[in-house]
């Protein structure tokens, strides 16, 4: 990415605070909304270990994500959609500490 584009997603990305994460496990597909916190660009979450979302990204650590705003014109959405695996580390000994690393962006228009 470039620096202008970096600047843009990190600000974005600051703003909002809830990720819908998308996982695939045994069970299939399955999203969910978490808060996030920021790390540079990456996105951090805890989440607990029993968690479906949890499980799934301990059977294949693939995740998807949408982070956007609400809207009621559908010609003004704009969003940061994001594909990665989850980094670990642990924050809390009972807590399961995901971190997004590896993303992209994309957009639906080249207006952003």
């Amino acid at each position: 990415m470039n620096k202008e584009l970096d600047q843009k997603v990190g600000a974005f990305l600051a703003t909002h605070h809830v990720m819908s994460l998308a996982t695939f496990g045994s069970s299939g597909p399955h999203a969910t909304s978490l808060f996030y916190a920021c790390d540079g660009l990456a996105l951090v979450w805890v989440s607990e270990p029993a968690s479906q979302h949890s499980r799934d990204i301990e059977a294949d650590q693939r995740v998807a994500a949408t982070v956007a705003p609400d809207y009621s014109d559908f010609e003004a959405i704009r969003g940061v959609q994001i594909a990665g695996a989850r980094l670990t580390g642990s924050w809390w000994p009972m807590n399961e500490c995901g971190t997004l690393r590896n993303w992209k962006r994309v957009t639906r228009s080249s207006a952003n």
